[in-house]
């Protein structure tokens, strides 16, 4: 007979009972839950309004403001800007009498001869030379030469040539270079001759002028830009008042007090007068050369 305890089957465990060993039981606590009262929140309330009428603002009352800023400014500039021009009539009236009373105390030389200190009869091709070219109008508005001048540093003349054209002259500008048809006609020399010989003359020689790069234009020549010394780019000879390049017949005032009464045509006397503005200013006029060429001494290259 087996005995009923073997025959025993394991009982599940109960509910909210915790087995340990040797068979006893303890009973597991249970948890409290608290259940709250669910509060219903009473809804928000909206109010309608109604909405505002929007009053259009009249175009000129926005802009009243401003229109009386804007006309209030404009009478203070208006007021300010004759100030100024008050003032700058008064300082260029005063600089004006200054200047015409510095004027009449000036005694100008009428003959550029006399600007020379030291007579010389030489007639050589010097290292510094000084050109002037009259310059006429032929066909296909283009430039073209009709006479040159050559001046050594001694201010006399070692080469003067009136040119034929190679074209058609459509104008002589006779008023500028003093030459006609007939002058061209009786003493015109070619012009392929004209420039071998200039071309031989100018060669490695430092040269002077005024608008060089008109000159050797029509020349027809091209030479280093360290070789040329022109007085319409040197910046000691601009217009004082306008700081721009000046005529040569005003920076002969100015530098070398010469004025004569009439300012003829003269290519001769051109020629000395840019030697002599040379001569007087070379070693500025130098200096400004050789800072504008990276500081090399460029006379000695053709010493």
């Amino acid at each position: 007979m087996v005995s009923n305890n073997n025959n025993k089957q394991k009982q599940a465990p109960r509910e909210g009972w915790v087995y340990k060993k040797k068979g006893l039981k303890i009973k597991k606590k249970e948890k409290k839950v608290v259940i709250k009262p669910k509060v219903d929140t009473p809804p928000a309330i909206v109010i309608e309004q109604p909405p505002q009428e929007i009053i259009p603002v009249p175009k000129e009352a926005v802009n009243s403001n401003w229109n009386q800023l804007n006309k209030s400014l404009q009478g203070k500039l208006k007021v300010y800007q004759k100030k100024k021009e008050v003032k700058l009539a008064n300082k260029a009236q005063k600089e004006a009498a200054e200047s015409a009373k510095a004027e009449r105390s000036i005694v100008y030389i009428k003959d550029y001869n006399e600007l020379f200190q030291e007579e010389s009869d030489d007639k050589s091709a010097t290292k510094y030379l000084a050109i002037d070219c009259k310059v006429l109008e032929v066909e296909g508005n283009k430039s073209s030469i009709g006479k040159i001048c050559i001046a050594n540093q001694f201010g006399n003349i070692i080469y003067e040539k009136v040119v034929i054209p190679l074209e058609n002259v459509i104008d002589y500008r006779t008023k500028y270079t003093g030459l006609t048809r007939d002058i061209i006609n009786r003493k015109g020399v070619k012009f392929f001759e004209v420039q071998k010989e200039v071309e031989k003359i100018l060669r490695d020689k430092i040269i002077i002028g005024h608008d060089l790069n008109e000159d050797l234009k029509v020349l027809k020549l091209t030479y280093k830009k360290k070789q040329l010394r022109d007085a319409l780019h040197f910046p000691q000879f601009f217009n004082p008042t306008t700081k721009e390049q000046d005529s040569l017949k005003n920076i002969s005032k100015r530098e070398l007090k010469f004025s004569p009464d009439r300012w003829e045509v003269d290519g001769v006397r051109d020629a000395k007068l840019c030697m002599l503005l040379y001569l007087k200013c070379k070693k500025e006029w130098e200096q400004f050369t050789n800072q504008k060429f990276y500081g090399k001494d460029i006379t000695k290259a053709f010493a």
